[in-house]
């Protein structure tokens, strides 16, 4: 399984190399030269709108680079392990984006999470993605929910996983525009620009730098989602969820009303 996704990995950056990449530097090239005829042709308005063209079309193609760059560094970064507290990975992912929520009018609840064995930068890293995306891809007119919760993961139906490994399952669930259920196939591919309702949209890579992530730790993240209603992503990845992780594990967790 791991040599598969490699490979296909391995075909997703041909493609970018050749094909993605390629885009922004040609619309650059493109409105470069139609710069110069302004400034020939001492044309001050054209020419100052063509330079902003040409300044949105760099800062585009620098983030193009700085994610697939970080891509790339995912796959040797998986070798510094120690025990991760996933409690305080939200805690301190929900603190960043607190501004953001504060301007939605968000809700996020957490319910009880357990200490992993896991990268704790990438972990982090997993969760900035899945905030950010439920941020993006909110409502306009609704204030927006997120509710991370876990549970142990008993099905063995998934042939990805080991059967000598005990994993947990996290969900991480928002109330925003969703995706058209027909997009959900290619929604981790590299650069995948989807249709949506959002006020802002990405290069395309989180969900795909999720994946990588998830990926190292030997596990699966899916993702369901209907239009109008919401997204709800799954992470299955090695752990147990026991009453030792956390004294007050069984409690259901904490609510951030931000208004």
């Amino acid at each position: 399984m791991q040599l598969t996704n490699t490979l296909d990995e391995n075909r997703q950056f041909r493609h970018v190399s050749s094909h993605t990449m390629q885009e922004p530097l040609r619309k650059l090239q493109v409105f470069s030269g139609m710069l110069i005829d302004a400034i020939r042709q001492k044309d001050a308005a054209k020419a100052e709108h063509l330079a902003l063209r040409i300044k949105t079309g760099a800062e585009r193609f620098s983030s193009l680079i700085k994610e697939l760059s970080r891509f790339s560094d995912l796959q040797e970064e998986n070798t510094s392990f120690q025990q991760t507290d996933l409690e305080y990975i939200i805690e301190m992912v929900h603190a960043e984006f607190r501004p953001k929520l504060q301007e939605k009018k968000s809700v996020v609840r957490v319910g009880a999470l357990p200490v992993i064995w896991a990268v704790s930068q990438q972990i982090e890293e997993l969760f900035y993605h899945l905030f950010d995306n439920a941020i993006k891809f909110s409502k306009k007119d609704l204030p927006l929910e997120i509710s991370v919760s876990c549970k142990q993961y008993v099905s063995d139906i998934n042939t990805q996983l080991s059967h000598e490994k005990r994993y947990i399952e996290i969900e991480v669930k928002d109330n925003g525009v969703g995706i058209d259920e027909t997009q959900l196939e290619k929604i981790f591919d590299m650069f995948s620009q989807l249709p949506s309702g959002a006020d802002h949209q990405g290069v395309g890579m989180g969900l795909t730098i999720c994946r990588k992530i998830i990926r190292n730790h030997a596990g699966v993240i899916t993702i369901k989602s209907q239009t109008g209603i919401g997204t709800s992503v799954s992470v299955i990845m090695p752990g147990e969820f026991g009453a030792t992780d956390h004294p007050n594990s069984e409690i259901e967790g904490r609510s951030f009303r931000l208004a």
